[in-house]
């Protein structure tokens, strides 16, 4: 026997005639779907529960990385701050070796002008020797010469 549903939504207050079979299959029918929705229940909690933990765990691995990746940055800020240092430095120490570079030069120019100067000296200082030796020559063998033409 079937329930002729069009007449009980018409008429929901009203009695109508129904066989225990009938009775007994619907019972066993919503027993099986408040099982189902029982085992679906307690399925939908498991998977909200895992869910839950899941994303709490995504959660704090993403703020472990944004922290790593923060103190990754400052690194970065601080490395840059020694590189830019050291370039400061070398590029100090560059021109540092340039003027020296240029003292050493100018040294050496120095040190060849005295060079020629003190060769230029010498050969004056022989020049004046030879000199003062040919005059001295000269006056002794003219001393000499007179003392002996004396006697």
């Amino acid at each position: 026997m079937s329930i002729d549903w069009a007449k009980v939504t018409k008429k929901p207050e009203a009695s109508y005639k129904v066989t225990g079979t009938f009775l007994l299959e619907l019972k066993q029918k919503i027993a099986d779907l408040e099982k189902q929705v029982a085992s679906l229940t307690g399925k939908n909690e498991g998977l909200s529960e895992s869910m839950s933990r899941a994303i709490t765990e995504k959660d704090e691995q993403m703020k472990a990385q944004i922290e790593e990746r923060d103190s990754l940055r400052d690194q970065i800020a601080s490395k840059d701050g020694e590189i830019n240092a050291l370039k400061d430095q070398l590029s100090a120490s560059e021109e540092r070796v340039q003027g020296l570079e240029v003292s050493s030069m100018e040294i050496q120019g120095q040190c060849q002008d005295l060079q020629a100067k003190v060769d230029e000296l010498e050969d004056k200082v022989l020049s004046q020797d030879y000199d003062f030796f040919k005059k001295t020559i000269k006056d002794k063998s003219a001393q000499a010469a007179s003392t002996y033409t004396k006697k």
